[in-house]
């Protein structure tokens, strides 16, 4: 048998034991089943960023933080929406990590 690191160890423990969550390093994972009917366990309260964050994020990170501007964050959201809108794109295709599976390949 391979050797096995903590969290397998860890996992394989509360699987075998069928329990409904186990916890290693600080973070809780909990017993989930798949479509196929596997058994897996999932880490707890991951959240996504939403739209509006990740154009924030990307215009700071392109053009400069908000308070080096005199624009809102929002008002520089609308800006860049429309910009895009009026040269025929989609709102928020000036972020990549939003517009991977659309974006065409070169």
């Amino acid at each position: 048998m391979p050797k096995m690191n903590a969290y397998m160890i860890a996992k394989e423990k509360a699987r075998k034991g069928n329990k409904k969550s186990f916890t290693y390093k600080g973070v809780t994972y909990t017993q989930a089943k798949t479509k196929t009917g596997m058994v897996i366990y999932k880490r707890k309260g991951r959240k996504k960023q939403g739209y509006n964050a990740k154009l924030d994020e990307s215009l700071g990170m392109r053009r400069g933080k908000a308070k080096s501007k005199k624009q809102s964050y929002k008002s520089r959201r609308d800006e860049s929406k429309g910009a895009s809108k009026g040269a025929g794109k989609r709102a928020y295709a000036s972020v990549k990590t939003m517009d991977k599976k659309r974006r065409k390949r070169k």
